[in-house]
């Protein structure tokens, strides 16, 4: 009776370990590799997968809406996308003066961790097409490499943090090495569905991926895989912020999250954004929405 668990979780990590196989034999011209979502149409189309994929999941219940928040406007923050069949996106948000998502239920125990001196980013708004069909592995793996790569080498943080449903904390913690950090509280912005605070150390992560899983895939995958290099220099050459009159349009005029913030706040945001605040003044012109969003 009690061993269903252990088995589904053994095939679950050997589903990884076959789509590891798979993914560090690729090229870095694959058109399937994730790419930095910073054009207006990529990232409507990143923000409504993740609300539909929420539908599905009872997360949300506004069918045709976008799935973003204000922490988005964290300069750093980098949303991935990928464009096959299947496409999947995620979000990397590094801690700032606009915390994180999860502080909303979990601020205990991340100003824990910021009190130690620990550079936190967030890894949130995982979604990927048809989610009730199994989960593409490769796909959302391959996502997740990017922004560990994003997260550990291009802006040297400390901690991954993500906030799961209890029941994935296995899957985490044995095929990605999280452990778990808070007890299971009752998240607001999922629609109160339960959620558990884990926590992925990345000055540790490579030692203990070599203690736990030695001559893995996983190891192999994160560390020793000769397109390491050559990924980071083009989310490098990908990443950067998105135009002005994108964020005017999608954070104060189709939405206006920039006045949820504290005076202070949008004095910061507006300094990391240069060209916002013009747009955003009384009588400022305003590009045509539907051309913007065709064209970014």
């Amino acid at each position: 009776m009690h061993a269903a668990p252990s088995i589904a979780l053994d095939t679950a990590f050997n589903t990884v370990e076959r789509a590891l196989q798979v993914l560090v034999k690729g090229d870095l011209q694959d058109p399937d590799l994730p790419c930095v979502a910073t054009a207006a149409h990529d990232l409507q189309k990143a923000w409504r997968l993740v609300n539909e994929c929420y539908i599905s999941k009872g997360y949300s219940s506004t069918p045709g809406a976008l799935w973003y928040d204000r922490h988005f406007l964290e300069p750093r923050s980098t949303c991935f996308i990928t464009h096959g069949a299947r496409p999947a996106t995620m979000t990397v948000i590094f801690d700032s003066l606009l915390g994180l998502p999860a502080d909303q239920v979990f601020s205990p125990e991340l100003d824990a961790l910021r009190r130690e001196g620990r550079r936190l980013c967030e890894f949130t708004a995982l979604a990927h097409a048809n989610p009730h069909q199994d989960l593409d592995i490769q796909s959302v793996y391959e996502l997740f490499r990017h922004a560990w790569l994003t997260a550990a080498h291009l802006e040297k943080a400390s901690d991954i943090i993500i906030s799961v449903n209890p029941r994935h904390v296995p899957f985490y913690r044995r095929c990605l090495l999280f452990e778990r950090l808070s007890p299971v509280r009752s998240f607001d912005k999922v629609g109160g569905a339960p959620a558990v605070l884990m926590r992925l150390d990345l000055l540790l992560f490579e030692t203990r991926c070599r203690e736990r899983i030695p001559d893995s895939s996983t190891t192999y995958f994160y560390h020793d895989d000769p397109r390491r290099g050559g990924l980071m220099a083009r989310i490098f050459r990908q990443r950067h912020a998105p135009d002005p009159w994108v964020l005017a349009w999608f954070f104060r005029h189709d939405r206006d999250l920039i006045g949820t913030f504290t005076p202070r706040q949008q004095a910061w945001i507006m300094q990391q954004h240069p060209g916002l605040a013009d747009l955003l003044r009384e009588g400022s012109p305003q590009r045509d929405s539907g051309r913007l969003l065709a064209v970014g």
